[in-house]
């Protein structure tokens, strides 16, 4: 069975001595057994660390989507219309 161990805030010093979610008691620094679909979604969380969980492509978590407007694109020219003649 996968374990997780919260690890807390990576940025701050000021951590809760326990966290708890979906029912579990997280003490920070300590090691607690989750089931796997738990542990899938504790992946992607920076405030915990997961081991022991063998993942399959569909059950990796996605990467955070950029935030924001899309760069704006140039449109292609076609070679000789813009060879900076003018």
């Amino acid at each position: 069975m996968p374990t997780a161990t919260f690890i807390g805030d990576p940025r701050g010093d000021e951590n809760p001595p326990v966290c708890e979610m979906a029912e579990l008691s997280f003490p920070l620094g300590e090691a607690v057994d989750v089931p796997n679909a738990l542990a899938v979604k504790l992946m992607g969380n920076s405030h915990f660390r997961v081991e022991g969980l063998a993942v399959t492509a569909e059950q990796q978590p996605e990467p955070p989507k950029r935030r924001g407007r899309p760069p704006k694109v140039k449109p292609e020219t076609e070679p000789g219309e813009n060879d900076g003649v003018l």
